[in-house]
């Protein structure tokens, strides 16, 4: 997986780069995923000699082997100034991959925080290797959930049946967020829903920037138990369809339990 970046610029109607008062400002610019394995991926824009307000014009800048879901991952962006014995750092932005777009689409970032100035901004864009957000496909919908069928149980009360459901929330902008549950499952340690379909929907234009939380409880007359709980970061789904298992139980003395569903997403992802 890789992105391209061109059209590179500090944004001319904004504020200037640093300047040192004993040196000119050849400024470049470095980008930086921390991915798996040593070393990361990086690249650089070339050096622009004196110019506070570089433009990198047609040069084209490309990350690759970014892996199989580069939403799930952060870049630095780092400006420096190149020195003869250590170039200065100017100013640094993080992106969220997870809020880029599907194909192609623009960055915007503010560099540098000058105090008695304006601040200063990064702008170019980008084209991604077909992975990304899509606009108004805002949705995920599980099926086939069940307890994995080949390891533990869920936790049993030796007072009470155990009556599971699983709750699927995701934190979305505004009041209350995102969150659908499946039926009961009356007196049933290794449940399996079968053909019921959850959907999750109004995920927002950039659901692969999202986390969601999957939490197992047992239904009780007074207040459900939770049994057990799990994260997922939606920056790791594929695009189109997959598979999720996650472990929701860490029994001590028994297998641990784990939840697995077929997802569905509206067309966004890795």
């Amino acid at each position: 997986m890789s992105i391209t970046f061109k059209n590179i610029k500090i944004d001319p109607d904004e504020g200037q780069l640093e300047s040192d008062m004993f040196d000119k400002t050849d400024p470049y610019i470095r980008f930086y995923v921390d991915t798996e394995g040593w070393g990361g991926e990086k690249a650089c824009t070339s050096k622009k000699e004196n110019d506070r307000q570089p433009d990198w014009g047609d040069e084209e800048v490309t990350l690759d082997n970014l892996g199989d879901t580069p939403l799930s991952l952060e870049m630095k962006i780092d400006v420096y100034d190149d020195d003869l014995f250590e170039d200065d750092a100017i100013g640094s932005a993080i992106v969220d991959l997870g809020t880029l777009m599907q194909g192609s689409g623009s960055i915007r970032v503010k560099v540098d925080n000058n105090i008695f100035a304006k601040d200063v901004y990064v702008m170019m864009d980008y084209e991604t290797s077909g992975w990304g957000n899509i606009p108004d496909a805002q949705s995920i919908t599980f099926k086939n959930i069940k307890i994995d069928p080949d390891e533990g149980q869920l936790e049993s009360d030796m007072f009470d049946k155990t009556d599971p459901y699983i709750r699927f929330y995701v934190d979305t902008e505004g009041w209350g967020g995102e969150k659908a549950c499946t039926s009961k499952k009356e007196n049933d340690r290794q449940p399996d829903w079968g053909e019921e379909e959850v959907t999750l929907n109004n995920l927002g234009d950039t659901p692969a920037s999202l986390v969601m939380k999957i939490d197992v409880y047992d239904d009780d007359l007074f207040e459900d138990d939770a049994i057990g709980s799990a994260i997922v970061d939606l920056g790791t789904l594929r695009q189109g369809s997959g598979i999720i298992r996650v472990k929701v139980d860490n029994n001590i003395f028994a297998k641990d339990v784990y939840v697995m569903m077929d997802y569905e997403t509206g067309g966004w992802g890795n």
